[in-house]
């Protein structure tokens, strides 16, 4: 008889593999909690219109506004002047704090022989109607010796004159072609002395403009009566 054949080794149970180790990674390290930063010192905020950042001055005499404004910005910086009268002046800053330093510095000083009274002031600040104006106000400009080219000659150099007007009052207004050329003016005029009479010279709110419109106003009106009246 053939020899058997030997038996097949029987195969082998697939051993279960050895679980994979999770590899333990060490924990993530907290990050380490950086102090809080301080807070930014806020920047001073600029004082809204009315929030107490304006002083009212008596004893200016008759000082102009700009003249105001160089000396009252010792205290802090000045957003605008508006003088009374020529009797007192609101003075407005950009800054609350600017207000407390006027006063310290300014109240009972003296100033050109007269003693100040400075007080932190009630009032807002208001939108100023003269802002930009190319009008100039004059007084006295006597008219009954004072011809038209004359004064217009006392007002010469500083820019082109659109328009002169004389009035019985001893006034004059001046209308230049320019707001910086009024604004000359009256910085170079006030206060200056014509035929022997101390000059009022101060920004008008009078307009070209508006004079022009107001013109064609009344036409528009005159036309539309006649137009009323031929119907009739």
């Amino acid at each position: 008889m053939p020899p058997k054949a030997a038996p097949k080794p029987a195969a082998k149970k697939a051993g279960s593999k050895p679980a994979a180790k999770a590899a333990a990674k060490p924990a993530a390290k907290a990050a380490a909690a950086k102090p809080a930063a301080k807070p930014a010192a806020a920047a001073p905020k600029a004082a809204a219109a009315g929030a107490g950042n304006g002083v009212y001055v008596k004893g200016l005499g008759d000082t102009s506004a700009d003249a105001i404004k160089d000396v009252f910005s010792a205290s802090g910086k000045v957003s605008s002047v508006q003088v009374r009268r020529n009797k007192y002046a609101l003075v407005f800053y950009e800054q609350n704090a600017s207000v407390a330093k006027a006063v310290q510095g300014f109240n009972n000083k003296e100033f050109k022989g007269q003693q100040l009274s400075v007080t932190a002031a009630k009032t807002s600040a208001k939108a100023d109607a003269k802002a930009g104006s190319k009008v100039v106000f004059a007084s006295p400009i006597f008219r009954v010796n004072t011809t038209r080219n004359q004064a217009r000659e006392l007002f010469a150099g500083f820019g082109k004159i659109q328009k002169l007007k004389l009035y019985q009052n001893n006034a004059a207004f001046i209308y230049f072609d320019s707001a910086a050329a009024a604004q000359k003016a009256v910085s170079e005029k006030n206060g200056t002395t014509y035929k022997d009479k101390k000059l009022l010279v101060k920004l008008s709110v009078r307009s070209i403009e508006a004079e022009k419109a107001k013109v064609a106003a009344g036409v528009a009106r005159g036309e539309v009566k006649k137009f009323i009246h031929s119907q009739h």
